[in-house]
């Protein structure tokens, strides 16, 4: 069953009980696509969105709740699937919600997991390699913990580089400076940072540094994937490549 069936599936359920007053909580993409299912399939307009991005059309941070306490036919939709942000999320919605005016698009674990299963399936991820190729480009993530590492899940829900918004700063801000440099990427983790790095700043060298082995060894095949040679030392228990 694909992510839109699924919501379409969960709001058809509470609109047959008689629910028509809807608070949609967060609005990231699973929010959005709540919203958008909502209005346009169900003919349903939200009562507001809550987020704490000011940005948002229609929509306020959780305080707004604090002067305007809700109905007792108005629904608060939990719209997450991130165990420990949905925890979070409850635990705001019962400041101001009785128990069965919060709805939950997802249990938070085990439909979790099936949610980002069916995500990689529609985006062509390759489970035997565990090999992940963003959209709009040919670098290729490999993502071996992508059911449990939240910076993995990212990539692929999300279809981008994680910290994406830093990161297209930095291009604009040092792109000229930077290119047939050297970079130093202190804590680099799976190499999400020095792979965006290599693409689009053209560095002469990237330093990477990481100190946890099991993400290291990520990190190395990460790297594999868009650096032409590579050489490593591990130093003090420390682990360091030098791509080239």
């Amino acid at each position: 069953m694909s992510f839109s069936s699924s919501i379409k599936i969960f709001l058809d359920k509470h609109i047959k009980e008689g629910k028509k007053k809807f608070i949609i909580y967060p609005y990231g993409k699973i929010g959005q696509e709540v919203k958008r299912t909502l209005n346009d399939y169900f003919g349903i307009k939200e009562i507001m969105v809550l987020d704490n991005r000011k940005e948002i059309p229609g929509g306020g941070g959780v305080e707004y709740l604090d002067s305007h306490l809700p109905d007792s036919d108005t629904y608060i939709i939990l719209a997450t699937i991130y165990p420990s942000f949905y925890e979070s999320c409850l635990v705001i919605a019962k400041k101001y919600f009785k128990d069965e005016q919060i709805l939950s698009v997802y249990s938070p674990l085990a439909v979790h997991d099936k949610y980002c299963k069916d995500r990689l399936q529609e985006r062509g991820f390759d489970f035997d390699n565990c090999i992940y190729k963003l959209s709009f480009t040919d670098i290729k993530f490999y993502l071996p913990l992508w059911n449990k590492d939240d910076m993995q899940k990212f990539v692929y829900l999300n279809d981008s580089f994680y910290d994406m918004e830093a990161l297209v700063y930095l291009k604009h801000k040092f792109s000229d400076r930077i290119k047939g440099r050297t970079i130093l990427d202190i804590g680099a983790n799976v190499g999400n940072h020095s792979l965006y790095f290599a693409h689009y700043l053209k560095p002469e060298k990237i330093y990477a540094f990481e100190a946890m082995s099991d993400t290291y060894a990520i990190l190395e095949k990460n790297m594999r994937y868009k650096c032409r040679s590579r050489r490593k030392t591990k130093q003090r228990n420390n682990n360091f490549s030098r791509y080239i």
